[in-house]
């Protein structure tokens, strides 16, 4: 494939749009930090235990940012254990986001428990604290607005390429934007369409593969044909205009640009939710998006489920007992095996019974959402239930 010595300029066979500058802006917003010399050590010995143990560049940075954070809010805590546990009472007793209060209580308390473990405390100032429920704060996106998305990135620069395959390639695999920040180029398998994530990138720490559309492989290759010739395989496949990693903050920046464009607010995650939303509504079961999104549990994948009403209603409308019940009155039984096969061709019952069978497993994973354990036991029940019914059906 051939590439051009193009960075951010006009790319040839597209008239240029008035593409938004690209960004290095960082926010200052970070708190003044003025650890003592005890407890600087305590820090600096906890990360490189955690780097050791191959903890990712982002949780490292999490624990220096908590830890960090907490002692500039509350400098008495350094002073000694009754303080410090009275400040973290005091900090943990904010009104924060659950999300937010879940958050420190990991990194804080990972850092305790390590302070305990080497003799520096005595005991865990959080250690009687529990995480909180997290509804999570997840939003249906139409398709429509995410349409309206693509078309903004200009296409005839490197930048505008680079933006546009980065959002097909987040909406069509749920990729979190710190692994595809991180991908190069032979990590990219174009011939079957997939990306291999190794597991150093991915949060997890466990190498999954992502496949990808035709649409999203030519967005891809549309990218790399604007690459720098000289970049070779080092450079990250979304860089920035002058071959340098494109970091977390300079993509959010991006998004942002685009958001305000269309007037609707998307962070990058958000590409995620949409990608998990959209792939059950499209009939993709919960057991495979768990494993596409890399989670480690299914009671993570089910928090990125969310019902809107649309969906509620229509699901109501297929699934009503009362309708069913006065609908079949209306038909004849010969009728009514007629209407459940509509749709399929008569040599196609195979398809008609996996479709049906799909549509029950969606409807037992929303009832038991919340209850992964009955599930299973409903389940065995149904299976007992089978056997006997199989018994008595010989027997007779």
């Amino acid at each position: 494939m051939a590439r051009t010595g193009v960075t951010d300029v006009k790319l040839k066979g597209r008239k240029r749009k008035n593409s938004p500058p690209e960004t290095n802006k960082k926010k200052s917003s970070k708190e003044k930090v003025s650890l003592n010399e005890v407890w600087t050590a305590r820090l600096q010995n906890f990360i490189e235990l955690k780097t050791a143990q191959q903890r990712s560049e982002r949780t490292l940075e999490d624990y220096r940012k908590h830890v960090t954070q907490f002692f500039s809010r509350y400098p008495g805590a350094m002073n000694d254990e009754k303080s410090l546990r009275r400040d973290a009472m005091k900090y943990m007793s904010q009104k924060i986001k659950p999300a937010t209060y879940n958050l420190r209580l990991s990194n804080l308390g990972a850092f305790f428990d390590y302070c305990c473990r080497e003799s520096e405390l005595e005991k865990n100032p959080l250690q009687e604290l529990n995480r909180v429920k997290d509804p999570g704060h997840f939003k249906r996106i139409p398709d429509e607005i995410i349409m309206e998305l693509l078309e903004q990135p200009d296409r005839s620069t490197f930048v505008g390429r680079r933006d546009f395959a980065f959002m097909l390639l987040s909406i069509d695999t749920g990729i979190r934007p710190s692994e595809a920040l991180q991908l190069r180029i032979e990590n990219v398998d174009f011939a079957h369409r997939k990306v291999e994530l190794p597991a150093h990138v991915c949060k997890t720490r466990e190498k999954r593969e992502l496949p990808f559309c035709e649409e999203t492989k030519v967005a891809l290759e549309e990218l790399l044909s604007a690459r720098r010739n000289l970049w070779g395989n080092s450079v990250p496949l979304f860089s920035t205009c002058n071959g340098t990693p494109l970091s977390d903050r300079e993509w959010s920046d991006r998004m942002g640009v685009y958001s305000r464009k269309i007037s609707k607010k998307i962070r990058p995650y958000d590409m995620r939710h949409f990608f998990s939303q959209a792939f059950l509504r499209n009939e993709g079961d919960v057991f495979s998006l768990k494993k596409i999104l890399g989670h480690r549990s299914l009671e993570m994948t089910q928090r990125y489920i969310s019902l809107s009403s649309d969906d509620v209603e229509e699901s109501h409308k297929k699934a009503s007992p009362a309708h069913n019940l006065f609908g079949r009155k209306k038909e004849s039984p010969r009728q009514e095996r007629k209407s459940a096969s509509e749709g399929f061709p008569s040599n196609d019952r195979p398809r008609q019974s996996a479709a049906a069978a799909l549509s029950t497993q969606q409807a037992l994973m929303h009832l038991f959402k919340n209850d992964p354990t009955g599930f299973m036991r409903f389940v065995g029940q149904i299976s007992d239930f089978m056997a006997l019914f199989s018994q008595s059906h010989q027997t007779a």
